[in-house]
C-alpha cells in the first residue's frame, strides 16, 4: 500500500510541470478576446524575462540594455515581412529576428568581455546602447516609422506554403503560438542548463569566475556563449511580440529594460520559471493599478519592488521553493512519527 502511494506521489510530482501548460491552453475559453491578447503579451514578456535571467540570474552578468535585443528581434521580424514578399517569408522573418540580436550580442560580448569590461562598467555601456538604439529608431522614420511605429508589413503566416497556412491574426492563434513556444523553450533551456558540464560551469561564472579561469576554462568564451543564447531568446520574444502589439521605439528603450529587470527580480533570479511569475504578476498589477490609481501606480510598484529586493531577494520563486521544502520536511516528519508509533 505504501509503495503504491509513493508511486502515485512520484507520478503526480512528475505531472505537476504540465499543469500550468494545461491551464494556459484552456484559459482562452474563459477570457474575452482582449484579455486573451493581454495574457499573450504578458507571456511574451515572460520569454524576454527568461532570456535576461540566463545572463543575470545564472551567469551574474548585469545588462541594463537588454531591451535592445528584444527590440532588434521585433524590428527584424517586421522589416523582413515588409520588404520580403515570397512564400515562407514568415520563417525568414523569424530567422532574422533571432540572428540579428544574436550577431549583435556576440559582437558586443566579444568586444566588451575580451576588453575586460565587466560589472558596473558593462551595465553602463549596455544602458548607453539602449538609449542610442531608441534614439535611432525614433529618428530613422523612413525605415522604422519613428514614433508612429512600424507598419505596412505583411501578416505573418505559419504552415506549409501553398498547402496549409494559418495567419497569426486575431486573439487565439497568436496566443497558442506563444504558449507552445514558451513550453518548448522552457524544455530546451532546462535541458541545456541541467547538463552538468554546462549548467554548473555557467553558475560558476556568477560565484567565482577567477577560480573558473584558474581551472582552465575560457571565461570570456563562456560569457559569450551564454550571452549569445540570451540574445537569441530575446530576439525570438521580439518576433512573438509583433502579432500582439505595436513595434515602436519604446521596445528598445530604457524603460523596457528596467521593466525586464523588475520582472526577473520579483519572480526570482536563477530560476527559469521565476521570470514567468514575475512578468505575469507585475504586468497584472500594472494593468489593474494604472486604471484605478492613474500615475500613482508607479509609486506603488516601486515600493513593491523595493520590498521584494529587501526581504525576498530570491523573489517569489524562492518563496515557493522554500514553502515546498518545508512541506516536504513536514510530510517526512509525519511519516517518521507514524513509523515510530507503529
Amino acid at each position: 500500500m505504501n509503495s503504491n502511494a509513493q508511486g502515485r506521489s512520484r507520478a503526480l510530482s512528475k505531472a505537476m510541470p504540465l499543469l500550468p501548460l494545461i491551464i494556459f491552453l484552456i484559459l482562452p475559453s474563459f477570457l474575452t478576446g482582449f484579455q486573451t491578447e493581454l495574457i499573450a503579451k504578458f507571456l511574451v514578456f515572460a520569454i524576454v524575462g527568461i532570456s535576461y535571467d540566463l545572463i543575470w540570474g545564472f551567469a551574474g552578468i548585469s545588462n541594463f540594455g537588454h531591451a535592445v535585443f528584444f527590440g532588434l528581434g521585433a524590428y527584424g521580424f517586421g522589416l523582413t515581412l515588409k520588404y520580403v514578399h515570397i512564400p515562407g517569408a514568415t520563417y525568414l522573418a523569424f530567422a532574422a529576428a533571432i540572428l540579428l540580436p544574436l550577431a549583435f550580442g556576440i559582437f558586443l560580448s566579444v568586444f566588451l568581455h575580451h576588453g575586460k569590461v565587466a560589472g558596473a562598467f558593462f551595465a553602463v555601456v549596455t544602458m548607453c546602447l539602449c538609449v542610442a538604439f531608441e534614439s535611432i529608431a525614433s529618428a530613422w522614420t523612413d525605415v522604422t516609422g519613428g514614433m508612429n511605429g512600424l507598419y505596412g508589413f505583411d501578416t505573418p503566416v505559419l504552415g506549409i506554403p501553398g498547402v496549409f497556412e494559418i495567419e497569426l491574426l486575431g486573439f487565439t492563434v497568436p496566443y497558442y503560438c506563444i504558449v507552445i513556444t514558451l513550453a518548448v523553450l522552457l524544455l530546451g533551456l532546462w535541458t541545456i542548463m541541467k547538463r552538468r558540464n554546462f549548467g554548473k560551469v555557467i553558475a560558476a561564472l556568477k560565484n567565482d569566475e577567477n577560480r573558473l579561469a584558474f581551472l582552465g576554462y575560457n571565461v570570456n568564451l563562456l560569457k559569450t556563449v551564454i550571452f549569445a543564447i540570451s540574445c537569441a531568446v530575446a530576439g525570438l520574444a521580439g518576433a512573438l511580440y509583433v502579432p500582439v502589439s505595436t513595434i515602436s521605439p519604446s521596445v528598445l528603450g530604457m524603460n523596457m529594460s528596467i521593466q525586464i529587470l523588475v520582472w526577473v527580480a520579483v519572480g526570482g533570479r536563477g530560476s527559469l520559471w521565476g521570470p514567468i511569475i514575475g512578468a505575469l504578476l507585475v504586468c497584472t498589477m500594472e494593468q489593474l493599478l494604472s486604471g484605478i490609481l492613474l500615475d500613482f501606480w508607479l509609486l506603488i510598484l516601486g515600493v513593491f519592488f523595493i520590498l521584494v529586493v529587501m526581504f525576498w531577494p530570491d523573489g517569489f520563486a524562492g518563496l515557493l521553493k522554500k514553502a515546498g521544502s518545508m512541506l516536504r520536511r513536514s510530510r517526512s516528519t509525519q511519516k517518521g512519527d507514524g513509523h515510530h508509533a507503529a
